[in-house]
C-alpha cells in the first residue's frame, strides 16, 4: 500500500501558505533551517516564515517496512524547490513555479533499495512567505512504535547532597526574580534550586531590575528584598556571582550596556554610585563585596567598544580620539579605545578591593576572540570568564528559532572555539545552554563533561532558571529547570568529576570514561535508534539513558526533530534495556 502525504495549499495576502494534513500514522514531523522562523498563530498552529533567502521545511518519514515508492499530491502556489534523499541513494531535486497561481502537481519517488526513512525538503523562495500548519492531529504514540512514553506529570528532585568540586549554577534574572515574584516564590525559587543540586546563582541585571522602567533611583524597599533574597541563597549554602553593569541610565543617556559608558563620565559616576549601593548590602551582618560567598564579580556583562557597539558610540569614538590625539600620542583608534576600557575597569576594581571585595574579578564575558579576548585574560591576570552557547536563538517580530544544533555533531568546531577561549588557562562559564525548542538538551552536560575532560573548568552556570511548573513551555527558551534530561544527569556529572576522565569522540558520538563509570552520547552503530541518546553507567551494570523531551499532549516526530507545543505536563522517555552496551 502506497503512504500518500496530502499538502493543501491556500493563497493568502500573495504568500506561499501550505496546509498540511498528515494522513499517515507513521507520518514525521519535521524542522527548519536557519533561515526559518517559527511562530505560533491561532487557529491555524504553526507557521514557518523566511526571515532572508530561501526559508526551508524539511520532514523525515520513516517506515517500520521498507518502501519503495512515495506518493505526494502537492497543492501549491508561488515558487516551491522540492529535494528528496532516501538512505544512500543521490538526492532528487525538482523546481516549481506556478507564477502565482495555485497548482496540483503528484510527486511520485521510487526508491531503488529498501530504506527506512526518505527525507522531504521543501524550500519556499518568496522572501515573506509562510508555511503553516494547520494544527495537525497527529496519532497518540502507541507501545508499536520506537519509544514508549509514559506520563510523570509534575515532578522534583533531590540532588541538594551533591558536591561540585567548582560552582554548578544557574542564572537568575534579576527583572524576573524581583519584579515578576513574589516573597514566598522567591524563597521556592531559591530551594528548588537547591534541591536540583545546583550550589551557586548567578544574579543578572541587577540594575536593570533597580532601573527599570526608567531610572528613578533604587528604593530601600527594592534593595531590601534583593538583601533578604541574597541571605536566604546565602543560607541555603549557595554562593553568588554578580555582574555589576546591566545597563545604567542618566540625564536622559541610554546607551551604557554596550560601549557609552567607556566614553560617558555620567554613565561612569553612576555606576560608581551603583557599587556603593551593593557596598550597603548586608549578609550575615557585613557588606555584601566583603562576604566570602560572594566568589565572582564581573564588571561589563557583554561590553566592550570592539562588539556590538551602536553606530552612534562607534562616531563618538572617532569623535573622542580624533579630538584627544593631538594631546595624547595614540597611534590607533583601536589602542584608544583599549586605553578607554582598561582605564575605567582598573577605576572600579580599584574600587571594589578598596571596600573589602577579595574575590575573583573579571572584565566582561563575550563569546568572543581577538583582542577582546586577549584584554579580558589581562585583566584577569590569566583567569577569564566567558559565555558559551552552542545554539543561540534568533528573535523576529514575536517569532524565536533555532537551529537545532547538536553539540555532540558539531564538537569539532566547539572544541576549537573552547581551545581558543582556554589557551591560556581555565575559564568559568557564566552562561551556558542550548535553547529549547532545540531537541538535543539531553547532550548539555556530557558535552560539558567533554570541555572539561579537554580543560577543566573553574565554574559555570546555567543560563537561565526559572519556578518549575506543570506548563512544560513556560519558563522561557532558556530554562533549564523544565529538563529531566539535564537535572537528572546532574548526579552523574558530579559522580564523572570525582575522577581522571578520558575523552573518546567519533564523528557522531561522544564518550568519556572516569574511573568506573562511562558516558555516551551522539548517535550509535549497534543502537536500532536513528536519533541522539545520552546513556550513563556503572561498571557494576547500573545505567540510565535519556533522550529528547516532550509535554503531554505534545505531537512530534518519532525522531525527535520537530516538535508541536500542545501539551502542558512533561513526559520522559523509557528505552528497552538492550539499547545499549557499554
Amino acid at each position: 500500500m502506497k503512504n500518500v502525504l496530502i499538502l493543501c495549499v491556500f493563497l493568502m495576502t500573495q504568500n506561499l501558505i501550505l496546509g498540511l494534513d498528515f494522513s499517515n500514522p507513521m507520518q514525521q514531523g519535521g524542522w527548519f533551517n536557519q533561515h526559518a522562523v517559527l511562530r505560533i498563530i491561532e487557529p491555524y498552529g504553526f507557521v514557518l516564515g523566511s526571515s532572508r533567502g530561501i526559508g526551508t521545511y524539511m520532514f523525515r518519514y520513516q517506515s517500520k517496512s521498507p518502501q519503495h515508492e512515495w506518493n505526494f499530491i502537492l497543492h501549491y502556489s508561488g515558487k516551491l524547490g522540492i529535494r528528496t534523499s532516501a538512505g544512500l541513494e543521490a538526492s532528487q531535486q525538482v523546481n516549481l513555479n506556478s507564477s502565482d497561481s495555485v497548482s496540483i502537481e503528484t510527486l511520485t519517488i521510487n526508491l531503488k533499495t529498501p530504506v527506512r526513512y526518505l527525507e522531504l525538503q521543501f524550500e519556499i523562495a518568496d522572501l515573506d512567505s509562510f508555511l503553516i500548519s494547520a494544527k495537525p492531529q497527529f496519532p497518540t504514540v502507541t507501545n508499536e512504535d520506537l519509544l514508549l512514553y509514559s506520563p510523570q506529570g509534575s515532578w522534583s528532585s533531590d540532588n541538594r547532597d551533591l558536591k561540585f568540586p567548582m560552582p554548578v549554577g544557574v542564572n537568575l534574572e534579576a527583572e524576573y526574580v524581583f519584579r515578576e515574584l513574589g516573597i514566598i516564590e522567591r524563597q521556592v525559587l531559591l530551594r528548588q534550586i537547591r534541591s536540583d543540586g545546583f550550589n551557586s546563582i548567578r544574579l543578572h541585571k541587577l540594575m536593570d531590575a533597580c532601573q527599570a522602567p526608567r531610572f528613578s533611583g533604587c528604593t530601600k524597599v527594592f534593595l531590601r528584598s534583593v538583601e533578604r533574597f541574597l541571605q536566604q541563597a546565602v543560607d541555603l549554602g549557595l554562593s553568588l556571582s554578580l555582574d555589576i553593569l546591566s545597563n545604567p541610565e542618566d540625564g536622559g543617556i541610554h546607551e551604557g550596556w554596550k560601549g557609552e559608558i567607556f566614553l560617558n563620565p555620567k554613565l561612569q559616576d553612576r555606576l560608581k554610585e551603583w557599587v556603593l549601593q551593593l557596598h550597603g548590602l548586608k549578609v550575615d551582618g557585613r557588606s555584601l563585596l566583603s562576604h566570602p560567598s560572594l566568589q565572582q564579580v564581573v564588571l561589563f556583562n557583554e561590553n566592550s567598544l570592539f562588539y556590538e557597539t551602536a553606530p552612534e558610540v562607534k562616531a563618538q569614538l572617532w569623535k573622542s580620539y580624533l579630538g584627544e590625539i593631538r594631546r595624547s600620542p595614540y597611534v590607533s583608534l583601536r589602542a584608544y579605545a583599549e586605553n578607554k576600557m582598561l582605564s575605567f575597569g582598573f577605576d572600579l576594581e580599584k574600587l571594589l578591593r578598596k571596600l573589602g571585595y577579595l574575590g575573583s574579578l573579571f572584565f566582561s564575558n563575550y563569546q568572543a576572540s581577538g583582542r577582546d579576548l586577549e584584554l579580558n585574560h589581562f585583566f584577569g591576570n590569566g583567569l577569564l570568564d566567558r559565555h558559551f552557547y552552542i545554539d543561540y536563538p534568533r528573535f523576529s517580530q514575536g517569532a524565536v528559532k533555532v537551529k537545532n544544533i547538536s553539540p555532540v555533531l558539531k564538537h569539532k568546531q566547539l572544541f576549537e572555539e573552547y581551545a581558543t577561549l582556554t589557551q591560556k588557562g581555565p575559564i568559568f562559564i557564566s552562561e551556558f545552554n542550548l535553547p529549547w525548542p532545540n531537541r538535543y538538551q539531553h547532550e548539555l552536560l556530557p558535552f560539558l563533561l567533554s570541555l572539561h575532560a579537554i580543560k577543566p573548568l573553574r565554574g559555570v552556570w546555567f543560563y537561565d532558571y526559572r519556578l518549575r511548573t506543570t506548563q512544560f513551555h513556560k519558563g522561557g527558551i532558556f530554562g533549564i529547570q523544565k529538563f529531566r534530561s539535564i537535572i537528572m544527569q546532574l548526579p552523574w556529572l558530579e559522580k564523572a568529576l570525582r575522577y581522571p576522565l578520558k575523552l573518546k569522540s567519533g564523528s557522531e558520538y561522544l564518550m568519556v570514561e572516569a574511573g568506573p563509570y562511562t558516558m555516551k552520547s551522539g548517535h550509535f552503530p549497534n543502537s536500532p535508534y536513528d536519533y541522539s541518546v545520552t546513556c550513563w553507567g556503572h561498571a557494576q551494570g547500573t545505567q540510565e539513558c535519556f533522550s529528547f523531551e516532550k509535554a503531554l499532549g505534545d505531537s512530534f516526530d518519532n525522531m525527535g526533530t520537530m516538535q508541536f507545543q500542545f501539551g502542558q505536563e512533561p513526559v520522559s522517555v523509557e528505552f528497552p534495556e538492550a539499547s545499549f552496551s557499554f
